[in-house]
């Protein structure tokens, strides 16, 4: 589970376990409060007695500390997780209402054996449980409970709500029984029940009585926004604004200035002139002493990385994109903490809700028959269906809704009555609640919450980005809350109260305009997509009508969006059935490239098995049921055949056609893919391709299997080409599917050289060490490590403490050649030859070195690369193989001519010259952990594995 959460919490990972009571808290740390160690969690208090994971910030916590130390509280560090330990210790649950800020927690009495589960007023930071098999699971994404081995049921309703609302509401999710934890509340577990409870817990929130003067309110607001903006500025790593040149984060910009002198904001702007707002950002970034970030965001980026952005999805949503790219670009430059204006229109009356709200019941007094005419008569007008149902989330459908109830019914094949039944079926009071505030309501409690907030918080923590909200501060939601309607909603111009609140302050430029709003051009883009945009990709007529309207421009492209995501991520149960078998040969018992990309890929497939209900199996021609190991498949599903090659590929065939689909690990499986094609032409068939074993010339089965099967997943650009060219095959039929990082990998925290690897090989921590880590095979002479002793050679002069450490596993004719080598360049000073290294000992290998360098001529993709990449360590690759696609094209890392010396002396030269600092080294961690986590790998082979059954 911290696995999947690591994106958003790079910096740490810690785990409590107590065996007396069956409790288990991981965590995965964003530091962004006391940077030190001090802030490792789950944390505890000095006697071990509370335990916390906590996920947020808490921004009143220096105030609270104060007055828990004048209690008697003794604080050992100087995060904001240890106030939240000593507050419930000196306070109990009453301390819950007295945070300010966004938070989501668990917390754990060791002493009345109960674990609380804690979440904001306002919602700001999701909180998911799950209760089954007795016990209670939690965590801050969906995807983090679906990764734990847990039985999840796919909730057959959920597609019905994601197109009503272009979200997921709360509390629902896409799985039974897995649901939201409602903000304001708190989970009461008792371990020795087994059982729990939710209750609210009262803020302490500053009493007033009802605003209605302008003049107090504008005066009121404009000091309670100022100081939420200046608590939210706390940090103690880089801080930034997201500035998109409308109102509100123009004003969080303008007011963070005050108190920031080394403020940062980042923007994007584009070339469509309808959607760019660059004149606007740029009146705020002159008013104010900052660094700015611009960034452009063309078509092209939206294409290069919408599968990403959807892996990154948590639930299905039809929102999120634009905070992904702005949440990357903040991250890449170095902020891990923005603030953001999002909150303001909601509260201030800034949508057209407040006005349609107002006609609302007009249109409810025309005759129900005459509504139902209007509506059938034209697009525009189908939502006046919704007023014929007398529920509130009707009202809230007909203000922002995205499919009505009848075209939901058409485009999933449901009847009416089932649609209606689950849209309507849930309890809402608003009882008192009326005209514009009922608006605000809607906006704030539905749309803000289920879908501004949500998609914020998991597209940012996809990139390791803090986003905070300043207009959503406790104290400044009460005082709003308080202001007469009148003035509050006063929409000439819109935003009035905000707008005169701050007139000193705001230029007319920015709220003298037409609002636009943080929109992206996807209607062109989207109508362009190979898939959102085709029509022939959707199976339901409704839909394929839906898709041709879309390309007219009948259609918004929101809806085309919400159509497609259905498509590819409907539950298994409304599209397909499968019975998935993996085939492959030495998986656990030796080591290599391929055998950890097999034990990965067996890992992801056993994933969505999990989340899909899939019938899975993992079956090893050479490995023994005993080497298997459990991370990365379950016992139940591997079956290992020790080498007894006939009766593996006899059962492999027998299971194979009683499979829908059958992935083939490796090309010599081909003779054992062939025959489950012959005898069930139905079965899928896919062949994984990686590197020089199909470049090559075939024959026989493995020449036959390449036309027979049904895909072929390369792991590389470099491979798929040269398997079209090679061997003539259809481009349509080669997928790229990038390796991935091994999940077991254990990634570091600290950049440290290893003190044992320096003793071992008779180095010092000031030695220029150039590092390669390959297999030194006489039959596989094309690594290129015998270029960069050449280059070594060259370099020693000018690098009196270079150092060249040689790694892997050598026969004695190819050690021979090498020790040849070193002998002939006179560098027998500067190489150290390891021989082989264990994977215990593979992250501090990359941690000793300041470069790593594999110019190799036939790499398949090179796992060794993001591997290196993954720990924070520079490389340099060749530039004609499949490693191009490991540093995602020299984003991550430099590709060189490998036949060039000079160049190879030259690149080297220069990374030895100007080392990467930590900093950069953390960046490339990163980077390379958002590019190859197995995550975005599982979902990316699931989209392969659905599109190809349903094109059938």
């Amino acid at each position: 589970m911290c696995h999947i959460l690591a994106r958003g919490g790079p910096d740490d990972e810690g785990f409590y376990y107590d065996a007396s009571v069956g409790l288990a808290f991981g965590h995965r740390r964003l530091s962004i409060i006391d940077l030190t160690n001090n802030g490792h969690q789950p944390m505890s208090d000095a006697n071990a007695q509370t335990w916390i994971t906590f996920n947020g910030e808490i921004y009143n916590y220096l105030e609270l500390k104060a007055q828990l130390v004048a209690l008697g509280a003794t604080f050992y560090s100087k995060t904001d997780t240890e106030v939240i330990i000593q507050a419930y210790r000196h306070w109990g649950t009453a301390a819950f209402g007295k945070l300010r800020g966004m938070f989501a927690f668990a917390l754990y009495d060791s002493e009345k054996e109960l674990t609380w589960l804690v979440r904001d007023t306002t919602g700001i930071k999701p909180l998911y449980y799950y209760r089954g098999d007795g016990d209670l699971y939690f965590a801050s994404e969906v995807k983090a409970l679906n990764s734990c081995g847990l039985t999840l049921k796919t909730d057959k309703d959920w597609s019905i709500r994601f197109l009503a609302y272009g979200h997921i509401p709360e509390p629902y999710t896409t799985y039974e029984n897995v649901f939201s934890l409602p903000k304001g509340h708190y989970l009461c577990w008792n371990h020795r029940l087994k059982s729990f409870t939710i209750n609210k817990f009262p803020a302490e929130l500053q009493q007033s009585a009802s605003i209605t003067g302008k003049k107090e309110a504008e005066e009121r607001l404009s000091q309670a926004l100022d100081i939420a903006v200046k608590r939210q500025l706390t940090s103690d790593a880089p801080i930034g604004i997201f500035l998109s040149g409308g109102i509100d984060s123009s004003l969080v910009t303008l007011l963070a200035a005050k108190y920031s002198h080394q403020l940062q904001t980042v923007s994007i702007y584009f070339d469509d002139a309808q959607y760019n707002e660059r004149k606007y950002q740029q009146i705020i970034q002159q008013q104010v002493s900052a660094q700015h970030y611009q960034h452009l965001v063309k078509q092209q980026d939206f294409t290069t990385h919408f599968d990403e952005i959807l892996a990154d999805m948590d639930l299905p949503t039809t929102d999120g994109i634009n905070s992904w790219f702005i949440s990357k670009y903040a991250r890449q430059s170095g902020l891990k903490a923005v603030l953001s204006g999002v909150g303001a229109d909601e509260q201030f009356g800034g949508y057209p809700s407040f006005q349609r709200i107002m006609i609302m019941p007009y249109l409810r007094a025309i005759p129900d028959f005459f509504r139902k005419i209007l509506a059938a008569s034209n697009d525009k007008l189908k939502r006046l269906e919704l007023l014929s149902y007398k529920h509130p989330v009707a009202e809230y459908l007909f203000l922002r809704g995205l499919f009505t109830p009848s075209e939901i019914a058409a485009v999933l094949s449901k009847p009416l009555t089932v649609v209606t039944g689950v849209l309507f079926s849930d309890k809402m009071d608003l009882h008192g609640v009326t005209g514009k505030n009922k608006a605000a309501w809607y906006e704030t409690h539905m749309y803000m919450q289920n879908q501004l907030l949500r998609d914020t918080d998991v597209m940012s923590m996809a990139h390791g980005l803090e986003v905070r909200v300043p207009f959503l501060d406790e104290d400044v939601q009460k005082l709003i809350g308080n202001i007469a309607p009148g003035i509050k909603f006063s929409n000439k111009p819109t935003k009035k109260l905000l707008i005169k609140s701050f007139s000193q302050l705001l230029p007319k430029a920015i709220w003298n305009r037409p609002k636009m709003g943080f929109s992206f051009p996807l209607q062109t883009w989207m109508q362009e997509h190979p898939e959102i945009g085709s029509a022939e990709f959707y199976k339901n007529p409704a839909s394929k009508r839906l898709i041709n309207g879309f390309h007219s421009n009948k259609v918004h492209w929101s809806k085309a969006f919400a159509l497609y995501q259905i498509r590819v991520k409907q539950p298994q149960s409304e599209i397909l059935h499968q019975k998935v078998l993996y085939l492959t040969l030495s998986t656990f018992s030796t080591t290599g490239g391929v055998q950890k990309m097999g034990r990965t890929m067996g890992y992801a497939l056993q994933q969505i098995a999990r989340r899909s209900n899939w019938d899975y199996k993992f079956w090893s021609g050479y490995d023994k049921d005993c080497q298997l190991n459990a991370v990365y498949t379950d016992q139940q599903n591997f079956k290992g055949f020790g080498k007894h090659r006939a009766l593996f590929a006899a059962e492999a065939v027998r299971e194979g056609i009683q499979s829908d689909t059958v992935i083939l690990s490796h090309i010599n499986l081909a003779m054992i893919g062939c025959l489950i094609k012959k005898v069930s032409p139905k079965t899928k068939v896919f062949l994984i391709a990686h590197g020089i074993e199909i470049w090559r010339p075939l024959s026989g089965y493995k020449r036959k299997i390449l036309t027979a099967c049904d895909g072929i997943l390369c792991v590389s650009n470099f491979t798929r080409d040269k398997v079209i060219k090679s061997h003539q095959i259809p481009a349509e039929k080669c997928m790229v599917l990038n390796n991935a990082l091994d999940p077991l990998l254990k990634l570091p925290q600290q950049l440290d050289r290893p003190a044992y690897l320096l003793e071992r090989y008779g180095l010092n921590v000031h030695d220029k060490i150039v590092f390669t880590l390959t297999r030194l095979a006489s039959t596989e002479q094309y690594k290129g490590y015998e270029q960069v002793i050449k280059a070594v050679a060259r370099l020693k002069n000018e690098f009196t403490n270079l150092k060249y450490v040689l790694a892997g596993q050598y026969d004695e004719r190819e050690e021979a050649r090498i020790r040849d080598l070193i002998a002939q360049y006179d560098v027998n000073d500067q190489i150290i030859m390891t021989g082989f290294i264990n994977d215990a000992e593979l992250e501090d290998h990359f941690l000793l070195a300041d470069l790593f360098v594999l110019p190799s001529r036939k790499e398949g993709f090179g796992i060794v690369f993001i591997e290196a990449m993954a720990c924070g360590l520079p490389v340099i690759c060749g530039n004609s193989d499949g490693s191009v696609d490991a540093i995602k094209n020299g984003e991550l890392g430099t590709a060189i001519n490998v036949d060039n010396l000079d160049e190879l002396t030259k690149t080297i030269s220069h990374a030895l010259s100007k080392p990467t600092d930590i900093a950069q080294r953390l960046a490339l961690q990163q980077k390379c952990k958002t590019y190859f986590n197995v995550d975005s790998y599982s979902d990316r082979l699931e989209d392969l594995l659905r599109n190809k059954q349903q094109a059938a």
